[in-house]
């Protein structure tokens, strides 16, 4: 995990970058040293026509 903060930091600080951060070497990405967190959650909402399309359709 903390090598995917590097690049992904590389990618943020160098977004006109040749080479994208997954493709540098460690040593050239900004360093992290925080914590953490990880919040699970997920929301989905369907929603359906009340009426049947008409020759239209949808």
């Amino acid at each position: 995990l903390q090598e995917a903060i590097h690049c992904f930091l590389y990618d943020q600080v160098n977004p006109d970058a040749e080479i994208p951060g997954d493709h540098v070497d460690l040593h050239l990405c900004p360093l992290f040293q925080g914590k953490v967190w990880v919040f699970h959650s997920a929301a989905a909402m369907f929603c359906a026509p009340s009426d049947q399309p008409g020759i239209e359709g949808m």
